[in-house]
């Protein structure tokens, strides 16, 4: 039995198996939805990080030679890109 919601701006058939919309299964949606969820937990856990480092330490420890802090140096100093690959 197939049987088609109306009204909606996406298409969603409802199968006698389950649910389908725009062609995906259930399984593989939800699949997609936590792996949807971590990219963004860790997209924003960087962000966060990155606005929070101090920039007077991250300036010490680059004069040091430490390449991890020289790396947060360069995107500090355009942060306006960072933002922008961000969002």
């Amino acid at each position: 039995m197939i049987a088609a919601i109306p009204n909606l701006p996406f298409p969603i058939t409802l199968l006698q198996e389950g649910v389908s919309a725009v062609g995906l299964s259930v399984p593989l949606g939800i699949v997609l939805l936590i792996v949807s969820v971590a990219g963004y937990a860790v997209v924003n856990t960087i962000e966060i990080g990155m606005v929070g480092a101090s920039r007077i330490r991250m300036r010490h420890l680059a004069e040091e030679g430490r390449r991890s802090a020289q790396a947060v140096e360069r995107i500090h100093a355009r942060e306006d890109r960072f933002f922008a690959t961000i969002v």
